[in-house]
């Protein structure tokens, strides 16, 4: 029974540790992980120091999974956006606007996964960093598959992938707010803003007005 017990307390959906996971977002953003104790985790719902090691097996194991679920969501908006069209720049304008909006929805836990990675164990670390690849290279074939359709300019691909990446993503260091129609507003100036960096210009409509070409 106490076999039982336990494995109904560690289930991915029980309250507790579905508690401790929101409180460990919240706290690991406001503090970091270096500033943030399991006691404080624990405290934030109530619940016992030693409750948390119920449902983890360390504070770095927490921050790993708030880190995989919050790739997780990334790696599904990005999914999403190459869904709405065949267009390369529709694809890439969807994507930067749904990250960044994305991000700025969920702010807590976009800081964790940007400012904490360095925290995880080597083995985490690495699952992470590839999780992060992945998205960094469908940005670069959504590139290439532009400059081979003539909507985007002839660009240092691998570069140009990570510099997207990193722009889309560190819109939470810098601006967090609940207002949706801010929210609505500044994840369209960065979809603007990655598109002109792929030499693609859209109307008010969305649509693209064509190329920009140097010289």
């Amino acid at each position: 029974m106490a076999t039982k017990s336990r494995q109904r307390s560690t289930a991915p959906g029980d309250p507790a540790r579905r508690r401790l996971i929101e409180a460990g977002m919240k706290i690991f953003a406001e503090r970091g992980f270096d500033g943030t104790t399991t006691r404080d985790i624990a405290s934030e719902v109530g619940l016992s120091p030693a409750s948390l090691y119920v449902h983890f097996r360390s504070k770095e194991q927490l921050l790993y999974v708030i880190s995989l679920g919050g790739h997780q969501f990334v790696d599904g908006l990005v999914r999403e956006a190459l869904e709405v069209s065949d267009d390369p720049a529709e694809q890439m304008g969807a994507l930067a606007e749904g990250v960044v909006a994305g991000h700025l929805d969920r702010h807590d836990v976009a800081r964790v996964i940007n400012n904490e990675v360095e925290r995880l164990g080597p083995d985490h670390q690495d699952e992470i960093l590839r999780m992060r690849g992945e998205v960094t290279s469908r940005i670069a074939d959504t590139i290439e598959r532009g400059i081979a359709a003539g909507i985007f300019d002839p660009v240092d691909v691998p570069v140009t992938a990570v510099a997207i990446t990193s722009l889309i993503s560190d819109c939470c260091r810098w601006y967090r707010t609940d207002d949706a129609d801010e929210v609505a507003h500044i994840a369209a100036q960065y979809r603007r803003l990655v598109l002109g960096m792929l030499g693609h210009r859209e109307d008010r409509s969305g649509r693209g007005t064509g190329l920009r070409r140097a010289g």
